[in-house]
């Protein structure tokens, strides 16, 4: 536990200026108390102001809890707010119109993080204690060599040759600041919707594939992946799924289910975070600097085109120089 709270000292030292000027409200719900705990710990040794706020997330709620929504409202420049995501939580408790989970605040003018809702807590807390200074310069280095291109090529050992046309290159927010006030973490995403019909080859999938949350309700796990899994991209589309069972599962048991946009690659996105995971949860993998992943079908939230009833990724191994710029 010790070496827990040392870590999210270390996350929160970074991510909060002034610290001592500050109170810190923690909103989570009961499955993540250990999680919260930790971070309250670390809070309070760093001299910062600490307030919990567990919530059930499973009572049916017909508007927002008055007392929550009003503190959510209130807080001010001085305060700072974390967030660990779990169950759903904002959603069951109607705190849509209060909270944004990926801008932050809607009233209140704190700044804020937010902690993934699919990673446990050992990995989130592996994942989050990392130099952000570090991680801020390497994602924009990034970024600033990759947006001169207006045509790129993605070559790996085991088979994907993709060429794609990027939009605007976006960092998903690694740390909150005057400008952007939420951060979402773990951190180390840098992402484009690519145009979709000018993107063309093959992608052989290693690493591991997303969930598939069929109309966003229905959630369909994917098996680990054993055998490689070839895709073959013409203009945007998946046009050849070859492989073994991960394959079969993927043509009948997923992309059966989906509409036909579910089948359009709609999503580039680097992976930047410095540290080693061998722990193939598509949420860990997609962060990692040594990683690039696709998502198909709904891509309206990064910039794209498509309107889908699903949105599913791709993970692959990926060595940032094997990227080629093309004409």
């Amino acid at each position: 536990m010790k070496g827990k709270v040392q870590s999210w000292q270390n996350v929160l030292s970074q991510m909060i200026h002034k610290p001592k000027d500050k109170t810190v409200s923690i909103l989570y719900p009961s499955s993540r108390t250990k999680l919260a705990s930790h971070v309250a710990e670390a809070a309070q040794l760093i001299g910062l102001r600490t307030i919990k706020f567990e919530v059930n997330p499973h009572l049916e709620m017909e508007e927002s809890p008055e007392y929550l929504s009003s503190i959510l409202d209130n807080l001010d420049e001085e305060d700072f707010l974390v967030v660990i995501r779990g169950d759903d939580f904002i959603r069951r408790l109607k705190l849509n119109n209060h909270f944004n989970t990926y801008s932050g605040l809607i009233n209140g003018r704190a700044n804020s993080i937010v902690l993934h809702m699919l990673i446990d807590d050992n990995n989130l807390t592996y994942l989050c204690d990392v130099d952000y200074d570090e991680l801020n310069e390497y994602t924009l280095k990034l970024q600033s060599k990759i947006k001169k291109s207006q045509h790129i090529r993605i070559i790996t050992p085991n088979g994907t040759d993709l060429s794609f046309y990027p939009r605007e290159w976006n960092i998903v927010p690694i740390k909150p600041d005057k400008i952007v006030k939420n951060a979402l973490l773990p951190g180390g995403q840098l992402y484009t919707a690519p145009i979709e019909s000018k993107t063309n080859g093959t992608i052989v999938v290693d690493r591991c594939i997303s969930e598939f949350p069929i109309d966003f309700k229905e959630i369909i796990s994917f098996p680990k992946i054993e055998n490689k899994i070839e895709i073959t991209i013409e203009n945007g589309r998946i046009t050849g799924i070859m492989g073994k069972d991960e394959a079969n599962f993927l043509k009948n048991n997923c992309l059966s289910r989906t509409d036909s946009n579910g089948w359009v690659l709609g999503e580039v996105t680097f992976g930047t975070n410095p540290k080693k995971r061998s722990n193939m949860s598509n949420a860990i993998q997609e962060i990692l600097r040594d990683t690039v992943h696709f998502g198909f079908g709904l891509n309206t939230h990064l910039g794209g085109d498509i309107v889908s009833n699903v949105h599913w990724d791709a993970v692959i191994e990926f060595d940032i120089n094997n990227l080629e710029f093309r004409k």
